[in-house]
């Protein structure tokens, strides 16, 4: 069971996808399968980051979006960032309305800032 939560952003990236790096992703990279990189040290290696166009990934990957990706995944473990907005996977079923209300709003706090960059 898990807790699935998506906040709709338009105009995104056709392919995008911006997930925390695992183990496994890790190991992806060393063998060369990351597609993309945003020559921010900090942000590669917190991130893998996938795209159709890579132009259009970097240009939509500004500091300031990076930065924000940044702050909130420590918030918000599970957090990806898709072609089709933000999503967030916890695992198990979330029944704290407390916690649905924090999700709700660092979600809310972040889908603004990337919208505004």
């Amino acid at each position: 069971i898990f807790t699935r939560i998506k906040i709709d952003i338009d105009g995104l990236p056709k392919g995008l996808r911006v997930y925390r790096e695992t183990t496994w992703s890790k190991l992806g990279k060393v063998i060369g399968m990351q597609d993309i990189t945003t020559d921010d040290a900090s942000f590669d290696n917190s991130f893998m980051i996938r795209g159709n166009d890579p132009r259009e990934v970097l240009d939509y990957l500004t500091p300031s979006r990076r930065m924000a990706l940044l702050a909130y995944t420590n918030k918000l473990r599970g957090l990806e960032l898709r072609e089709e907005g933000l999503v967030l996977l916890q695992q198990g079923q979330t029944d704290s309305v407390n916690r649905l209300n924090r999700y709700f709003s660092q979600l809310g706090l972040l889908a603004s800032a990337l919208i505004r960059s």
